[in-house]
């Protein structure tokens, strides 16, 4: 009988034992402060329209110019797009899917490229590249960019600039679409094609169209430091050129050709001491 009272206490005491640790650890729960994350503020609070944001673009490459940080430069020419087809019709038709396939790699091995660039303070283009990115778009420009858009991740403004639709060639030098990209030089493609001429012959430079759409400004910056991390511009130009079949092509006649021409730089910035960086410069074409 005292052996199954003593079980019985010892029971009793380990369960008290066993609740008393869980309610210190419950006290310990309700007391304890809730762990808090801490996010930088922004140094600049920015709206999502096109005349804050432009004005905050121009003000962090002022920085950048003051502070010289280094760049390091791709630039891509892709082409997408190409089809062949009869003056008039919507779409190539299915006797053009022989040269559409033919013409697709040769065309993309004219036109594509891809440069690679790296420059430090120190080096004497630094300058000069650094000016062809540095573009002051006015208040004036303002209405040739009719949508912006502003994201944050992290510490960072990711911001987007949707320049408007500009079908002309060439374009105005005075042009918002001028001042921020490097137009096509129509010399250099009827160069180009020149290499086609046993097979295919283009027209001349007043009869090639080009309109200009989907050009963007992108960017991101440190919203802490209001420091440029990267740009990335892109222009689409949308070609029609007439061209005519010459020897094994010469069943096609007089065609036209549309393809988009996708042009786009990227610009990187290196905060972290540009001063003790090397200056390089390298070039690959493919």
């Amino acid at each position: 009988m005292k052996r199954r009272i003593r079980r019985f206490l010892a029971v009793v005491l380990a369960i008290m034992v066993l609740f008393g640790i869980s309610g210190c650890d419950l006290i310990d729960n309700l007391t304890k402060e809730p762990e808090t994350t801490t996010t930088a503020p922004n140094k600049t609070e920015l709206s999502n329209d096109s005349a804050t944001l432009v004005n905050y673009y121009n003000a962090i490459l002022d920085y950048a110019e003051s502070i010289k940080p280094g760049i390091s430069i791709s630039r891509a020419l892709d082409v997408k797009d190409i089809k062949f087809m009869k003056e008039g019709q919507e779409d190539s038709g299915k006797e053009y899917d022989v040269l559409n396939t033919a013409m697709t790699q040769a065309v993309k091995k004219i036109l594509s490229e891809k440069k690679d660039f790296e420059f430090d303070p120190s080096s004497a283009v630094y300058n000069g590249e650094f000016e062809k990115i540095y573009y002051d778009v006015s208040i004036d420009d303002i209405s040739s960019i009719p949508e912006a858009k502003i994201e944050t991740e992290g510490d960072k403004y990711k911001v987007t600039l949707n320049i408007a639709d500009l079908a002309t060639y060439p374009a105005p030098a005075g042009s918002t679409i001028a001042k921020l990209f490097k137009m096509l030089d129509i010399e250099k493609i009827l160069a180009e094609f020149d290499k086609t001429k046993t097979y295919l012959l283009v027209g001349e430079k007043d009869d090639i169209k080009i309109a200009y759409k989907e050009c963007t400004i992108y960017f991101e910056a440190n919203r802490v430091e209001d420091k440029v991390m990267n740009i990335t511009l892109t222009k689409n130009a949308f070609v029609t050129a007439p061209m005519t079949g010459v020897g094994s092509l010469e069943k096609y006649g007089n065609v036209l050709m549309n393809f988009k021409l996708v042009d786009t730089t990227k610009y990187t910035f290196d905060w972290v001491d540009p001063n003790a960086t090397t200056a390089t410069s390298t070039e690959a074409k493919k």
